[in-house]
């Protein structure tokens, strides 16, 4: 986390509607507007979990094909709603994005936000050697 770029971390941001979906393909990021920003935070079912609880049982997350759309795309950050981009029991996604220098934001609370473009202001806690952090994640209207 020391050394992890805040230009990844602060700039435009787009947060994209994908409720309804548990497996998030390339196809679904392409229809929700995913193509043309660096930085996407993906708004799903998991948010209702995010205040009121329970977990879903199959939580939203990114299927390995979406996450090679977001390489191609060259975003710098992915935030999801949920406890991971993965599905249940697999790291294969989060791993991928990692590798490729992707900034993953997990857990961040989008229950209120609306979809749109906005400035994305996301600080973590900067641990030495560490490879997470808990951050204050902020969006801002453009």
């Amino acid at each position: 986390m020391d050394q992890l770029p805040l230009t990844s971390l602060i700039g435009p941001a787009r947060v994209c509607d994908l409720q309804g979906l548990q497996a998030i393909t390339a196809d679904d990021l392409k229809r929700a507007g995913a193509s043309d920003t660096p930085r996407l935070l993906l708004k799903t079912d998991n948010s209702r979990w995010i205040r009121t609880g329970p977990l879903p049982d199959l939580p939203a997350h990114l299927t390995e094909g979406a996450a090679a759309y977001l390489i191609d795309r060259g975003v710098l950050l992915v935030g999801l709603d949920g406890l991971t981009v993965d599905a249940p029991d697999r790291a294969a996604v989060h791993l991928t994005l990692l590798r490729a220098g992707i900034v993953i934001l997990e857990t961040i609370d989008l229950s209120a936000v609306a979809p749109g473009d906005y400035e994305l202001i996301c600080l973590p806690l900067r641990i030495a050697g560490g490879d997470g952090a808990p951050a204050r994640a902020v969006l801002r209207a453009r």
